[in-house]
Parts: C-alpha cells; structure tokens; sequence
C-alpha cells in the first residue's frame, strides 16, 4: 500500500491529452484539428540517455524523449499526443504497470 501512495504522491504535473477529430473546414474539404480530451495528474521523467537528432526536411532536429504516468485510460493510444507546460509531445509507446491501473506513455518532443 506505501508503494501506491507514493506513486500517486509523484504524480504532481497536469497533463492535457489530445487526440485528432476531423471536421470539415470553410473551403469544404476535411481538416484535421486537436481536441482537449482530459487533463489528468502525471509523474513525468525525462530520458537519462541524451536525445539522438534526427534530420528532417534536411535540417537536424533535437528530440527530447520523456516518460509519463498516468491513470489507465481508454481514450488513450499512440495516436494521440500531450501537453505539457505550454509544448506538445507525439506519443510513440504506451506500456501498462503490471496491474494495469497505470500506464506509461513515452512521448517525444521535437524542437
């Protein structure tokens, strides 16, 4: 029981999850938006290993890999993404805690 109070004790950061709706824009074609789901309390980690840069559109890009926990959620998946302290970040895993009441979700951030 101590083991879940601190887990939740960590969990000191508000995250907002997005996910993608598509609505159709004034020209009449689809467009692609990002709607607030939820914001929940996280526990975020930054990576210890230094992020790699990777080159897009021909230009080097820093990324910058962090980890959040947070309560097992449903509307939750590797095509959604995060907002945390005013910068975005792309989800690309999402593993469970070994009783499924969390999940750590690894997101980038791309500078």
């Amino acid at each position: 029981m101590a083991k879940q109070i601190d887990t939740i004790g960590a969990m000191r950061e508000r995250v907002t999850i997005q996910n993608v709706t598509e609505a159709q824009s004034t020209s009449g074609f689809p467009a692609e938006t990002w709607a607030d789901t939820a914001t929940v309390w996280a526990e975020v980690t930054y990576s210890i290993l230094p992020s790699d840069e990777d080159a897009i559109a021909d230009k080097k890009t820093a990324i910058q890999v962090a980890l959040f926990r947070i309560r097992t959620r449903t509307d939750t998946t590797e095509k959604s993404r995060l907002s945390y302290r005013s910068e975005l970040f792309d989800i690309k895993a999402i593993e469970f805690t070994p009783g499924r009441e969390f999940m750590i979700v690894q997101a980038e951030r791309k500078k």
